[in-house]
């Protein structure tokens, strides 16, 4: 996945639709170099969703989950991402990963992965949270400053 292809999927926007705006509770803020972040799940909970579908499921959560406040993603919903624990290294990635639909024909959504000491150990987290293999369309990479103007463009 390409900066520009990133740029496609991520719309910033001052504040989240009205639709979506009360059906996320959340447990904690953080900065993260200058991006406000929102923390749904901590580690050790449940996640509770549905499918495109409409299907209901749920997944232990084995890393924190929230999203950057104000970013909206490609589905009009905030930009997702998986916590980790190592968030204070300034020298760490951050990782994109492009989620497909649960039977790999087509793409979902991004889901960001930051706080994570490698691609590969990113990628093993993500991958912790999948029920199928086929979710898993591709992982980029990015220094924390080319993030911040992908999703912060006027910053």
């Amino acid at each position: 996945m390409k900066i520009s292809d990133l740029n496609k999927a991520i719309k910033n926007l001052s504040e989240h639709s009205e639709e979506h705006k009360d059906d996320r509770i959340v447990q904690k803020h953080f900065d993260f170099f200058g991006m406000p972040v929102c923390v749904e799940i901590c580690a050790g909970g449940t996640k509770y969703s549905k499918s495109y579908k409409g299907v209901p499921w749920q997944r232990h959560m084995k890393c924190d989950y929230g999203y950057f406040d104000g970013v909206t993603s490609g589905d009009g919903e905030y930009l997702d991402c998986y916590i980790g624990n190592d968030l204070d290294n300034r020298k760490n990635k951050v990782y994109v990963i492009k989620q497909m639909r649960p039977d790999g024909s087509e793409f979902d959504e991004s889901k960001v992965m930051i706080g994570f000491p490698s691609e590969k150990a990113a990628k093993d987290m993500y991958m912790l949270h999948c029920h199928t293999d086929k979710c898993f369309g591709g992982i980029t990479e990015y220094t924390i400053d080319e993030f911040r103007k992908t999703i912060h463009p006027d910053d």
